[in-house]
């Protein structure tokens, strides 16, 4: 593992970086106490500094290996690095920077870590002009902030017909869960099904 941190850590070449980063997802990070092994906050750095990196290919390979960590210990000195992603130029670097933000909140102690995350997606999928960085907007609000997600929705019916087929289909998957655990509320997305099946194919 010194080895590895000694000689592949500092390198540039992408492909070795994303090596790197399948390396670490399938590694033991904790010793057999369940304690995170020392050299890991040489590891933290390491992601830290990816999260910050001029090449957007490093920065998004960097975020969804986020989303596939569970270790607090790694993950809580990140959070500042992910969160200024999300306003990145790049549509690529937002896109994963959402999912990560997802996946961090719902980790057991993610509402802790992240408790302003609902609250922040909202304001990307506002803004985001990206078809599939405001699907993962959507996403998230969705599986983290279903009540966020629905009022969302209902506030932008109009819309809906304009939404990408990437954004339609999560739309979908709430209006079948949203009806299925409360029936009632049929009515209210009855125009939101009827504007779908009237928008024109792609």
């Amino acid at each position: 593992f010194i080895t590895i941190i000694r000689y592949v850590l500092p390198s540039e070449d992408h492909t070795i970086q994303k090596l790197l980063l399948l390396y670490l997802e399938i590694i033991d990070k904790t010793d057999a106490k369940g304690r995170l092994l020392p050299e890991m906050i040489l590891i933290c750095q390491n992601l830290r500094n990816n999260l910050q990196h001029p090449n957007e290919y490093i920065r998004g390979v960097t975020l969804r290996f986020l989303c596939r960590l569970n270790e607090v210990e790694i993950i809580e000195p990140l959070i500042p690095s992910v969160l200024s992603n999300l306003e990145h130029r790049h549509p690529f670097i937002r896109r994963n920077a959402i999912l990560a933000v997802m996946s961090i909140y719902k980790l057991p102690q993610g509402e802790q870590l992240l408790a302003d995350a609902p609250e922040m997606i909202e304001k990307v999928l506002t803004s985001e002009q990206d078809q599939s960085a405001k699907r993962n907007a959507f996403l998230m609000l969705f599986n983290c902030a279903q009540d966020r997600a629905i009022n969302y929705l209902l506030t932008h019916v109009d819309r809906v017909p304009d939404w990408g087929e990437l954004l339609q289909m999560v739309v979908l998957e709430l209006v079948r869960k949203v009806c299925r655990t409360n029936k009632a509320e049929k009515g209210k997305y009855i125009k939101i099904i009827i504007s779908l099946l009237n928008a024109p194919s792609a």
